[in-house]
This record gives C-alpha cells, sequence and structure tokens, in this order.
C-alpha cells in the first residue's frame, strides 16, 4: 500500500504542508479542534469461512429462552435493598490484549486521500460512473417524450422523437475521475456553503465579500448537475431488481417466530457471531448499546458467548425492574423550578438470579435508564456543566464505561452531524443518494479518525477537522483525467480488498478451452451480474462490413429505438403465433434467416452496414433484450 499512498501523496501541489503558515486563530477557531481521543479496535480483512462454532447450553441461555422467566423476571426477579446485594462485578476476565487500527490501514495514514480510498476503493468509482451511464442510456427514451411534450405545450418548433433521443445519447459519458470531482465540490459546499443553494456556487454576479464562480474552475455547472442527475449505483433493468420479497396475504400465522428475525437483539447477536464466533476459550469481551438494541434477554445471550453487555434501555423491555424507572418531574419553590428527583440521583437493582447484571436509573437532565452484565456498582463521579459551570456530579461506575466506550457513535454523530457532512449540504429527492452521501460521510469520519490516530502516535500535532477536508478536497479536485484516475487505480493495493461477490464471479457463459474470447472485446455493462466475468457481445465486424452488431444497436439504431420500420413489423409477422396453436411461436429457421436481408435491400431501407444477425435479433432486444448480441443459430 505504500506505492498507493505515495501515488496519492504526489497529486499534491508541491508545497510542503509542514511548512505552511498557519494564520492566526479567530475567536472560534477552537470550535474546530477536536481534542477527545478514541479507542479503535482492530480492523480485519479476512471475512468468516467456517459456521461459528455451537456453545454447549448454560443457563444464561436457557433463562434468555424461557419467555415465562422474562415475564415473571419483572415482577420479582429483582432485589432494590443495596445491603443485600452481592459482591460488586468488575468484567471479570475482559480482553485487555493489543488493539487499535490494523497495519493495512497505518500504511496508508498519512496521506487523505489514500485514505479515502481504502475505505471506498477506486473500482467503486469507476462502477458509479459504468452503472451512471447505463441509467442516462435507459431514460433517453422517456426523456426525450417529455421533452417534445414541452415543446407541443410551448407551442414552438417540435423536434423529430429520434432527434431528441440521438441528441441525448452524444452526451458524453460520466467517467470515474468526474465522480471523484464531484465529491471534492461537494466537501467545498460543506466547508464554505451557500444556503442560497448550490447553484450559486457558479454565479457571475458579485455581491460584497461572496465568492464568485469559483466551482467552474473544476466543473461546468451543466455537467456537474448531469452528473447528479444520473448518479445511480445499479441497474434498475437486472433481474435482481425485479425480485420482491413475498410477505403472505396474512399477517399473523400460527407459526413458530423464527429465531433470527429483525429485531435489534438479533442484529446485534449476528454482528457478534461474525466479529467474534464464539468459542469456549475465547476472551471476555464488553459490547456497548444504546436503548434500540438493549434487554435483558440480550445479556444472557451474550453472557452465553461470554460477553458483557453495558447500555441505556427501554423501560418497557421484557424482564426489566420497574422499581428503578423514574419520571421526570419539577417542584415549585419560591418560584422557582426545581428538578426532582435531583442531578446526580442513582437507584440500582440487582437481579436475584444473575447477580451480575445490574438495572441503573441515573438522574442526569433527563433520567438514564441504563442495564449493564459487568459493569461495577461503585459510586463515582462524572463532570456535567450545569448553567455554564463543570460540575462533578456522582454517578456509578458503570455510567462511566458507557461515556468511555460509547464515545465512538458520539464522534460519528459529532463529527458528521454538528460539524461537516456531506449528505446534509446537499439535499436530493433520491433516497438512495442520501443513503450513498451517508455512507460517504461515514468513511470520511472513519479516515480522519485514523488519520488522527497516526499522527498522534507518530507524536505530530494532529490536524484540525477543517484542515484535513480542505487537503482532501485538494487531492480530489486535482484528479483531472482518466489517465490520473487510472495510475491511481493501478497504484493503490485497496481494490485488492474487496473480494468479488459470487454472482460477479461465477458467469453463466464460460468460454470453451482453446477458444479465446475476442481481443478488445466489450462486456455487457448493462448486466451488473458481468463486470467481473468474461461475457462478451458480438463485438466482430463480419466480412463485407463495416460495423459490428453493437455498433448497428447502439448507434445507428440509438439503442433499438430507432430500427427500420420495414424490418420492425417483417420481424413481428414472423414471430408471431401460427393460428392453429396460438400459444406457440414459430422457431425462426436458417432459410428465413438468409431471406431476411434479401428482401430488407430490395426495399432499401436497411443501411449499408447492417449485420444480419442484427436484423434478425432486433424485435427480440426491443421485446426486452438488454444488449446487441447474436444469440441461439443466429450467432
Amino acid at each position: 500500500m505504500d506505492r498507493g499512498a505515495n501515488q496519492c501523496t504526489a497529486l499534491n501541489s508541491d508545497e510542503d504542508p509542514d511548512l505552511r503558515e498557519e494564520p492566526e486563530d479567530e475567536e472560534d477557531a477552537d470550535d474546530d479542534s477536536w481534542t477527545e481521543d478514541w479507542d479503535i479496535g482492530e480492523l480485519s480483512d479476512e471475512e468468516l469461512d467456517e459456521v461459528p462454532e455451537e456453545l454447549p447450553d448454560s443457563v444464561w441461555l436457557s433463562a434468555a429462552r424461557d419467555s415465562r422467566l422474562m415475564s415473571s423476571m419483572r415482577h420479582d426477579g429483582w432485589e432494590y435493598d443495596p445491603s443485600k446485594f452481592g459482591p460488586d462485578p468488575t468484567y471479570e476476565g475482559l480482553y485487555d490484549g493489543p488493539y487499535g487500527p490494523s497495519d493495512s490501514v497505518l500504511n496508508v495514514a498519512e496521506d487523505p486521500l489514500a485514505l479515502l480510498f481504502y475505505f471506498l476503493p477506486p473500482k467503486l468509482w469507476s462502477q458509479i460512473a459504468v452503472e451512471s451511464n447505463t441509467y442516462h442510456a435507459q431514460s433517453i427514451p422517456l426523456r426525450a417524450r417529455a421533452i417534445r411534450f414541452q415543446q407541443r405545450r410551448n407551442g414552438g418548433e417540435v423536434e423529430d422523437l429520434g432527434e431528441i433521443r440521438r441528441r441525448l445519447s452524444r452526451v458524453p459519458d460520466i467517467e470515474g475521475w468526474e465522480v471523484l470531482r464531484v465529491m471534492g465540490l461537494l466537501i467545498a459546499r460543506m466547508l464554505v456553503p451557500i444556503r442560497k443553494g448550490i447553484a450559486a456556487h457558479w454565479s457571475l454576479k458579485k455581491v460584497g465579500a461572496l465568492p464568485t464562480n469559483r466551482f467552474n474552475l473544476f466543473m461546468t455547472k451543466n455537467r456537474f448537475f448531469h452528473i447528479m442527475g444520473y448518479l445511480h449505483f445499479s441497474n434498475n433493468k437486472s433481474p435482481q431488481a425485479k425480485v420482491e420479497i413475498y410477505c403472505g396475504a396474512k399477517t399473523h400465522l400460527q407459526t413458530p417466530v423464527p429465531k433470527d428475525n429483525n429485531t435489534g437483539e438479533a442484529a446485534v447477536v449476528r454482528n457478534m457471531n461474525a466479529l467474534l464466533p464464539p468459542s469456549p476459550t475465547a476472551p471476555w469481551r464488553l459490547v456497548v448499546t444504546d436503548r434500540f438494541y438493549t434487554s435483558v434477554k440480550l445479556a444472557l445471550e451474550l453472557l452465553h458467548r461470554r460477553m458483557y453487555i453495558t447500555g441505556t434501555i427501554q423501560c418497557d423491555r421484557a424482564g426489566y425492574a420497574p422499581g428503578v424507572v423514574t419520571a421526570k418531574k419539577y417542584k415549585t419553590i419560591n418560584k422557582r423550578k426545581f428538578l426532582v428527583p435531583p442531578q446526580g440521583t442513582i437507584r440500582l437493582a440487582e437481579n436475584k438470579q444473575f447477580a451480575q447484571i445490574t438495572a441503573c436509573m441515573w438522574m442526569d437532565r433527563n433520567p438514564v435508564h441504563m442495564l449493564s452484565s459487568g459493569g461495577s456498582r461503585v459510586p463515582g463521579t462524572v463532570m456535567r456543566r450545569i448553567q455554564g459551570e463543570v460540575q462533578p456530579h456522582p454517578a456509578p461506575e458503570l455510567v462511566r464505561d458507557y461515556h468511555r466506550w460509547m464515545g465512538g457513535v458520539d464522534v460519528n454523530d459529532q463529527l458528521r452531524m454538528q460539524r461537516y457532512s456531506v449528505q446534509l449540504c446537499y439535499k436530493t429527492r433520491k433516497y438512495y443518494k442520501t443513503l450513498f452521501f451517508g455512507l460517504f460521510d461515514m468513511a470520511l469520519v472513519n479516515a480522519f479518525i485514523v488519520f488522527r490516530h497516526h499522527k498522534k502516535a507518530n507524536n505530530k500535532r494532529p490536524a484540525k477537522h477543517s484542515a484535513f477536508f480542505e487537503e482532501l478536497m485538494e487531492q480530489l479536485l486535482a484528479i483531472d483525467s482518466a489517465e490520473a484516475f487510472k495510475e491511481i487505480e493501478e497504484a493503490t493495493s485497496a481494490r485488492d480488498r474487496i473480494a468479488p461477490s459470487p454472482a460477479r464471479s461465477e458467469s453463466r457463459y464460460q468460454p470453451s478451452e482453446g477458444v479465446g474470447g475476442v481481443e478488445g472485446g466489450h462486456l455487457l455493462e448493462e448486466n451488473p451480474d458481468t463486470v467481473d466475468s468474461d461475457k462478451y457481445l458480438c463485438n466482430v465486424v463480419r466480412e463485407g462490413r463495416e460495423k459490428t452488431c453493437f455498433q448497428i444497436w447502439h448507434q445507428d439504431w440509438s439503442n433499438g429505438n430507432d430500427i427500420p420500420r420495414l424490418l420492425l413489423q417483417d420481424h413481428k409477422v414472423r414471430d408471431r403465433a401460427p393460428p392453429s396453436r396460438p400459444n406457440k411461436k414459430r422457431r425462426s429457421s436458417g432459410q428465413s434467416h438468409h431471406d431476411a436481408p434479401t428482401r430488407a435491400d430490395s426495399e432499401g431501407s436497411v443501411d449499408e452496414d447492417s449485420e444480419d444477425s442484427c436484423v434478425m435479433n432486433a424485435g427480440s432486444e426491443r421485446a426486452g433484450g438488454n444488449g446487441g448480441g447474436v444469440t441461439g443459430d443466429e450467432s
């Protein structure tokens, strides 16, 4: 990965970042500096190939699967008298070995662009460009009809539908480096937003000290909105896109609930099985959750898997202690409102059957209800800001553990939602684009955390949040050609971390031994299953012709929208079912296959460069095929 990092770093300017003169800090400049520390779990490049080992049954697992025990535990399963509590739990046997970022990510931690490509490799951006171009080609017929309808409504000159389609198809294809440049412009807007709208960044009107037309130095406005309008990540016409989950006509069936459903508890167990497969000799781990996932049943399930849990919880969860549930109230004394119970109040309950499980209520500005299966109940203190002053307040140690280990989620929320977010700086009506921007934000947060961790580990001054994004933006905007993007794609080894999915690695068509693929053959981009396989279209120029089947279909016939009428009608007649058997279509014979170009040439309506196989396949392609290839005996 060193080579990839060097290639990415070479895109920077010649200015040494360590020698830059830092501007004077403004009054609120400290808001940008992030002084907290992060503890990063070890990243793994290996996927789970083996089936998780089944652990022997335990009292924890038996209790978790006993619904009657969970119901009775809520009423008489908790002890509220602290004098009757057992020994204080202390996460016995908790793993204390080395942890931190993996060596593979630390090898590129010096460069922001290399870090971004580690989490979102160049192959992803190339595939996004391919799918965006496919979506653009698929939407041309609908857009052409909409444009002609608009022309008719306006009462002006109405263009021919075929001419509109050809004009739309002449738009240059989207390339991977252009998608990266768009993301760089979105980061620039994130750093310096203009609330008037993103189009204002291309405005030529000078308004006071506002920047004018800066984005046009890197990309025209029309090109930017073309890429954003057709930004796509999958093929709408793929067979997989038509698959729908059958939910059944009845919602309440007398069938047992599946063991692995879509609850928060099941999600935690699935993630833990994938990340840390169960083993009777594995060290104990600590899982920190929020109120959506935490439950008494989950705590018992994780104890069976040698895992502790600490997290906030919803008070209505099965088996939770009702005696610690507290509502927020105010009491007025001398026209002043006081919080009841006061801030810092602690209420604890110990499970009678499993003494290491503790239910807790800690009063902050609002009641905080928690559950822990190994956290200490010893009182401690936390610092809280009240009326502008930082004051110590009592809190049990399990609350301090939650504040410490839940920091990763809080850091992501603060860095993304409260500071800089591409998802929030650009609003779109398409949910999948918003989802992608959220994942892009998460990759930026991960890159920034690893970047600061590397600086701190090497005794260097950590970069500010905005400075990291500024450097990354400059690197993305410096990728200004397909050659530069290809050089990065070949240099970075992050692409090797992405293994092809089985759907893309196992092709239905495999060339026979001794028969090689066509040199320079065209991969069927409209089918996502052929990205990593060896499917080829008819990309051979036949004897006496000048164009291939693919060129005739996509260029001369505008993706099948401008097929000569005579050919289309002739094919429909040939493909019509016989009167004697209306449900069965005639098979294409070899004689009709040779007669078709003769009839077409006699009428003078077929391009001289047309291919016999394309003529025969035109109707079937128009009826629902997804390419210009030749099938069956017509090849």
